[in-house]
């Protein structure tokens, strides 16, 4: 994993509570659900793989933010 990928998932990792890594998907506690006012227990996707041209970007599964890449995070 390139230095970049490595930090990227680490920034994840380190900012989403109850992550867990399923192939290239890091899952976790969506932060942005309780600041909209939504249900708290939603999960936020991150796309974790190095030679995806998506990497970083992170999806709400309960759709309160729009996703975007950890720049925006």
């Amino acid at each position: 994993m390139s230095d970049y990928a490595q930090a990227v998932t680490e920034f994840y990792k380190k900012n989403l509570s109850n992550t867990s890594l399923d192939k290239s998907t890091l899952v976790g506690d969506c932060p942005f659900c309780p600041e909209k006012g939504m249900d708290g227990g939603s999960k936020l996707a991150v796309i974790v793989n190095p030679e995806s041209f998506f990497l970083g970007f992170f999806r709400c599964l309960n759709r309160c933010v729009p996703g975007g890449f950890p720049l925006w995070y």
